[in-house]
């Protein structure tokens, strides 16, 4: 463990070593591991773990590309400050290692666009639960329904430069991390319909689990089995 026993016991972790990071990430490819444990450390506002996270995958072959959408994404799932956070760790460490990385232009926004990829993935995602989903959402709130579709999915998880099934496991980190279990178990259903084995889903929440402890509140082990049983 990464813990002190005096330390996990008031809820206080040190850094994550650079060193301890293999056995962090084991059961998991070094790009998928210190992918999915970067966004959990950017979500819980771990920025000295975000930048050891991005430091070993860098040095293992995670393109940048992969850590920027992973990174801007987390304004979905952890909100705008840890995406602006971590986003800023990102920068200064690609600078610090002097890595040339540019983004594209932002896409132009178009709803119209948007709603109808949102509406393909979202259905890919939920497939058979997609209708359900969508009356409950839509009966919760018309604009955060209209919103989880158009900037949700639309605009953001179809972006290219990460695969769906990338962006889900990352997804299942977070959710994982900061406690969300009901939508940690449409996520990781999500990540199965996307084509990730099981083994990878659980894989993550060990590093999750191993790296800073998951959430009581999200049970994740308990959903995890629920999604394939």
């Amino acid at each position: 463990m990464i813990r002190r026993q005096h330390e996990h016991e008031i809820g206080e972790q040190l850094p994550i070593d650079h060193e301890v990071m293999d056995m962090l990430i084991a059961g998991a490819t070094p790009q998928t591991g210190a992918l999915v444990l970067a966004a959990a450390a950017a979500a819980l506002n771990r920025q000295e773990d975000l930048g050891t996270a991005l430091r070993y995958g860098l040095q293992h072959g995670v393109p940048p590309q992969h850590y920027y959408e992973a990174l801007l994404q987390l304004y979905l799932f952890a909100g705008f400050p840890a995406a602006l956070e971590a986003l800023s760790t990102f920068r200064a460490v690609i600078d610090a290692l002097a890595i040339s990385f540019s983004t594209e232009p932002p896409e132009h926004y178009n709803a119209d666009v948007f709603r109808e990829r949102g509406e393909k993935l979202c259905r890919a995602v939920y497939t058979t639960a997609y209708d359900k989903m969508r009356q409950r959402v839509g009966g919760l709130s018309p604009d955060l329904d209209m919103w989880m579709v158009v900037e949700g999915y639309g605009k953001t998880l179809s972006r290219p430069g990460l695969s769906i099934g990338a962006r889900e496991l990352v997804i299942v980190a977070v959710l994982a991390a900061t406690g969300w279990r009901n939508q940690l178990y449409s996520h990781i259903r999500g990540a199965v319909n996307a084509g990730v084995a099981r083994a990878d889903c659980e894989a993550v929440l060990h590093i999750v689990d191993r790296a800073f402890g998951i959430s009581p509140k999200a049970r994740a082990f308990d959903t995890l089995e629920q999604v394939f049983a």
